[in-house]
């Protein structure tokens, strides 16, 4: 099970998002509904039933938009939406329109509905990321494979097309350690989450260095004031890294 990641639907239910590296590969990513449990000693645990399982073709790093309709985002540069979580074969790619925009990549599976109380829209809110390098040859930031940043981003619908609206600024997380004001070498951040019932705030989960597990929580009033209307391209984001 790789990529593992956490998703709420429309009714409240949580479903985990995985892949099976040894069968499946990059083309497709498995979801199942998470059932929970207490044990006679009172440890409670969580489970999958194998025949619930869901095969979503189309590759990986997908975002779930919480509706009834069951739309998956299965690329961000351009948006690419498909209608329903199974039998329908998307693109081929993982996440990245080769060779257009700047390479930016859906990272949270839970993508968090957001009223515009302006204009009254609905918008998806999520977590994207850049590799740094794109590829995974040797480079000076990570050993092995890359070094990511982050950026947060909301998506709504216009008419038929999905497209990208708001975007923050490219960021990482402070060290675990507190020293110093970079992040560690490799970060990343695949959950997400409202913080509270008022929705005041929000929950990150992420990974450090692929061996330790932190989170964060952010006042959602300072995420918001950050969101930037996006302009005419996804290049306006950031230069080519």
């Amino acid at each position: 099970m790789d990529d593992a990641k956490l998703i709420r639907d429309w009714e409240g239910k949580i479903w985990i998002n995985f892949r099976n590296t040894l069968a499946f590969g990059y083309l497709e990513s498995q979801i199942n509904p998470l059932h929970f449990s207490f044990t006679a000693g009172g440890t409670l645990e969580a489970y999958i039933r194998t025949s619930e399982t869901i095969t979503i073709q189309g590759g990986k790093n997908f975002g779930f938009i919480p509706t009834e309709e069951r739309r998956v985002v299965i690329d961000y540069d351009p948006v690419e939406v498909m209608e329903g979580w199974g039998g329908v074969k998307g693109m081929g790619r993982q996440g990245v329109s080769a060779g257009k925009g700047v390479g930016i990549s859906g990272t949270s599976a839970n993508l968090l509905s957001v009223l515009n109380g302006t204009s009254g829209v609905e918008e998806f809110f999520g977590l994207a990321h850049f590799r740094r390098p794109p590829s995974r040859g040797k480079n000076k930031f990570a050993v092995v494979g890359h070094h990511y940043s982050h950026v947060f981003f909301t998506i709504v619908r216009e008419g038929l097309e999905w497209k990208i609206s708001r975007y923050s600024d490219e960021f990482l997380f402070p060290k675990l350690n507190g020293e110093g004001q970079d992040g560690e070498i490799i970060q990343y951040a695949g959950g997400l989450d409202w913080g509270d019932e008022e929705h005041d705030s929000i929950v990150i989960g992420y990974g450090v260095n692929d061996c330790e597990g932190a989170f964060v929580k952010l006042e959602w009033d300072r995420v918001w004031e950050r969101m930037r209307w996006r302009g005419p391209g996804m290049k306006k984001i950031l230069p080519p890294g």
